[in-house]
């Protein structure tokens, strides 16, 4: 099983029929990131610029993410400004495409409506779940997303038909 502080993520907002996105480097994952998304877009929803603003504070603001975790108006640790600005590497300066973040794990796109997770399969993005910010979504639900991208890549892990 994969560490949590080393599974790494893309935030991002959906760009054409792709996405782009800012890296995060630790607790990327659905169980520890997903909740965090999902319970900020909710409250952005009735705020004055909405998903958008949220969009902007996580991509546009920020080059990067060391964690995000829940903690009052407090989103976590970027990589440019909190606690300190860390050495910049190209994926933290660069809005990631899904090409360009083969690192990455997990993709959490934020849509206005709605929020994509995928999982990143050899290289392949794969559709895990679409959660909804208007519908209450707990714990379980998180966890069963969690259990679904294990399933993935324990089959892919087995896959040797490349074909298939």
């Amino acid at each position: 099983m994969t560490d949590p502080a080393s599974t790494t993520a893309i935030i991002a907002r959906p760009h054409g029929e792709s996405w782009r996105g800012r890296y995060l480097h630790s607790y990327g994952g659905p169980g520890d990131l997903g909740p965090i998304l999902h319970h900020r877009a909710r409250a952005a929803l009735p705020a004055e610029g909405g998903i958008d603003a949220l969009i902007r504070t996580l991509i546009d603001e920020h080059t990067g993410w060391q964690r995000l975790h829940e903690d009052g108006e407090r989103l976590g640790n970027c990589r440019c400004h909190d606690p300190e600005p860390a050495s910049t590497s190209w994926f933290d300066r660069e809005q990631l495409t899904p090409g360009q973040a083969a690192r990455a794990s997990y993709a959490y796109i934020l849509g206005p409506a709605a929020m994509r997770i995928e999982l990143n399969v050899g290289g392949d993005w794969r559709h895990l779940h679409t959660v909804r910010h208007t519908r209450p979504q707990g714990a379980p639900v998180f966890d069963l997303i969690c259990a679904r991208a294990h399933e993935l890549l324990e089959i892919a892990a087995w896959d040797t038909d490349p074909l298939n």
